[in-house]
């Protein structure tokens, strides 16, 4: 048995009282649980039966005004143990066999066994309540993959978007600039000087700035080879290279364009004459 002096943290209990002159209580918390206890003692209800004074008015007056039952001690006691103050959970009266005092063993298993329903009460809610912030992390964490997935898909789309038109951009800067060398060539060849402020003049001004531009929107040249920098030399790299038109799909199309540029020329040619 717990000695007085020992704290109620270490014990495990703790017992006050509410001195109230009509509905006095005595509260007891047991691991951290709070209990009411009352005890009183109920009353019986008999049916009034007229005392010598109401008998005498009766006689005198012809009626009397009595209640028609008694509230009478019943001069047993009643112990109960509540929660929330209104929820008996135990419940014990004075009895032929047994007195209140003799069951106060079930009072304090009463407790225990509500403590302990409690406690599974808390702990299943307390695992409720991991498994769905565990839930909502995981479906935040997803969320944010998926978005950081898509932010990281748009951005290689964007990036080979750019690729593609800077590639594009280059391919036609060199085809525009071989053509305005082969359209120069040729007006050389004829002994044609090209004025200033002429129609010729302003279309080959026109021209170069348009290739000038082209040329400024590809930024990065130097992904490819530069012409002649990388030749192969020696017999037997001669033997281990490929044809141009297997090996970059872009040589094609220029090859195209310098064919196209061939018969642009023969056709200014066929016209200067």
């Amino acid at each position: 048995m717990p000695r007085p002096d020992e704290e109620p943290a270490v014990i495990g209990h703790e017992v006050w009282g509410k001195p109230d002159e009509y509905h006095r209580s005595t509260f007891l918390k047991v691991l951290g649980q709070t209990f009411e206890l009352r005890v009183y003692e109920p009353n019986l209800q008999r049916v009034h039966v007229l005392t010598k004074e109401e008998l005498a008015r009766k006689e005198q007056y012809g009626s009397v005004y009595t209640p028609n039952h008694d509230y009478v001690r019943s001069e047993k006691l009643c112990l109960q143990l509540r929660e929330s103050g209104s929820t008996v959970l135990w419940e014990s009266k004075d009895g032929k066999k047994a007195k209140v005092e003799d069951r106060l063993n079930q009072l304090f298993i009463a407790a225990l066994r509500r403590v302990d329903v409690a406690r599974k009460w808390r702990r299943k809610r307390e695992e409720e309540a991991r498994l769905q912030r565990e839930a909502e992390d995981r479906r935040q964490k997803e969320e944010q993959q998926q978005q950081e997935a898509e932010r990281r898909r748009q951005h290689e789309q964007a990036r080979v978007r750019g690729l593609l038109a800077e590639a594009e951009n280059w391919r036609k800067s060199r085809v525009l600039r071989s053509y305005l060398r082969a359209v120069r060539r040729t007006l050389e060849e004829q002994g044609r000087d090209v004025v200033p402020g002429s129609d010729l003049g302003r279309r080959l001004t026109w021209a170069q700035g348009w290739q000038m531009t082209l040329t400024r929107s590809s930024h990065h040249p130097n992904l490819l080879p530069r012409q002649g920098h990388e030749r192969v030399k020696g017999a037997k790299a001669r033997q281990c290279h490929r044809p141009l038109q297997t090996v970059n799909p872009v040589v094609n199309s220029w090859r195209q364009a310098l064919e196209r540029l061939g018969a642009l020329q023969a056709e200014l040619a066929a016209k200067a004459r």
